[in-house]
């Protein structure tokens, strides 16, 4: 009997060690994330909004159990690849409303490239790791 207790407190001390381990292993990236919702969970208990609560929680399990920093990376290029797509809409707008000759609607393309555009060079500025 002895024997088969030991075996399974080893293996309940490697499962609690590999754990709280891995948790310690976030990058600084992941870690910010977790930080940031950790604090979100905090304030909704304050609040008393548990759904708020709940709904963090299962966010705070997804950032520990999968957030790298390729991950980080490849959201952050899609993100940017999406944006690019959008300014692309947004200049083919403005060069109908160009070649309709009408000012009005030449002046709202325009600024809705502008945005796109600003929204498009934030994102390029933004290191997805920091």
């Amino acid at each position: 009997m002895t024997n088969l207790v030991r075996p399974a407190a080893l293996a309940a001390i490697l499962l609690v060690t590999s754990v709280s381990g891995f948790a310690a292993t976030l990058s600084p990236a992941c870690q910010a994330k977790h930080d940031a919702v950790a604090a979100k969970i905090a304030k909704a208990k304050e609040t008393g909004n548990s759904e708020e609560q709940s709904s963090l929680q299962k966010s705070l399990a997804a950032i520990d159990s999968q957030c790298t920093d390729a991950k980080l990376t490849s959201m952050h290029d899609s993100a940017v690849k999406k944006q690019e797509a959008t300014v692309a809409k947004r200049q083919a707008e403005l060069d109908k409303a160009t070649a309709g000759g009408n000012a009005s609607k030449t002046k709202k393309a325009q600024d809705k490239l502008n945005a796109a555009q600003a929204k498009l060079d934030k994102l390029k500025a933004t290191d997805p790791l920091k």
